[in-house]
């Protein structure tokens, strides 16, 4: 989000809420588990997403319509994107961020796909979006400056080529016209900001996974966790509540539980799942309502209406 001190335009974390309020992280038992007790979520490199393009396909977006529309502007205005897109952007985002993954689709057959296979029980964690979230910090962390590299936050993932390019021709058009005359300033301001649209572009193939992101960046020196995925060793970091939007840049003093709003049982699922998940949330705190979706402060708990039988 840009913004303005009365002199300059600067990039700051945009701290709006989302239009949708909430999306729906799927994961499998031993998954919700450690997000219940551990009261964080596992955002991992984006390297290690299920898309072999991720990145890849963004920037190559990004880079053809300067190629398009460059000639149309100023020399000046060619010169600082120039500026702005003379790195490698995939290695500075690949080596800095880090990606949850949601889905606006509320009990989506694509996912349950995905999560609830065989004996392997599916669960949808129910995520607020208007509570914030952030990097788990050590205390006392000082902040590296200008080393986040893209801003942090919730953002919807584009699938198709026209919203795609407008995107883009939008944000050409910020940098060349809002970030003078400081240039010093316009460079990697401008990177922070293709930085962060490139990670929401994606092939038109995923489209059905209507994904809500949120995007962790490393603005602090945030030590990365490991574990295993379907492709191998995924290096990642936890996130956790915040207590305002002013610290999604990390926070050292974490809420005491995650933004959950509810748990949805996949496919096939009985009252004892039901009964199990409602314990697992009791024990890490949470004020669970009896059926259904319950009072606003309360975390819902549901099964999956999708008629599906896993294989």
């Amino acid at each position: 989000m840009w913004k303005s001190d009365g002199n300059n335009w600067f990039l700051a974390p945009d701290s709006r809420k989302p239009a949708e309020r909430y999306v729906w992280h799927h994961t499998g038992a031993q998954g919700l588990i450690g997000i219940v007790r551990g009261a964080s979520l596992w955002a991992s490199s984006p390297l290690s997403l299920n898309d072999s393009q991720e990145l890849l396909y963004g920037e190559s977006v990004i880079r053809e319509v300067w190629r398009r529309v460059r000639d149309a502007t100023d020399v000046d205005a060619q010169r600082l994107v120039d500026e702005v897109l003379d790195t490698d952007l995939v290695a500075e985002v690949a080596s800095r961020v880090f990606i949850l993954s949601t889905t606006l689709e509320a009990d989506s057959l694509n996912q349950w796909q995905r999560y609830n296979q065989g004996s392997d029980r599916g669960y949808a964690v129910v995520l607020d979006t208007a509570q914030p979230l952030a990097p788990l910090i050590p205390a006392r962390s000082q902040e590296q400056i200008m080393s986040s590299f893209t801003l942090p936050g919730w953002w919807r993932v584009l699938y198709e080529p026209d919203p795609q390019i407008s995107a883009v021709e939008e944000h050409l058009r910020d940098i060349t016209t809002r970030a003078e005359p400081k240039r010093e300033w316009a460079v990697p301001n401008g990177r922070t900001w293709l930085a962060t649209l490139m990670c929401r572009l994606k092939h038109r193939g995923f489209r059905a996974e209507k994904e809500m992101r949120y995007i962790a960046t490393r603005a602090y020196p945030i030590k990365e966790a490991f574990r295993a995925g379907p492709a191998g060793i995924v290096p990642c970091i936890a996130l956790a509540g915040a207590t305002s939007t002013d610290d999604i840049w990390g926070t050292s003093n974490p809420t005491m539980q995650l933004p959950i709003a509810g748990i949805c049982c996949g496919p096939g699922s009985g009252t004892t799942d039901i009964v199990s998940a409602e314990r697992l949330l009791r024990a890490g705190g949470y004020d669970v309502a009896s059926t259904g979706t319950g009072a606003p402060d309360q975390v819902g708990l549901f099964r999956s209406d999708v008629p599906y039988r896993p294989s």
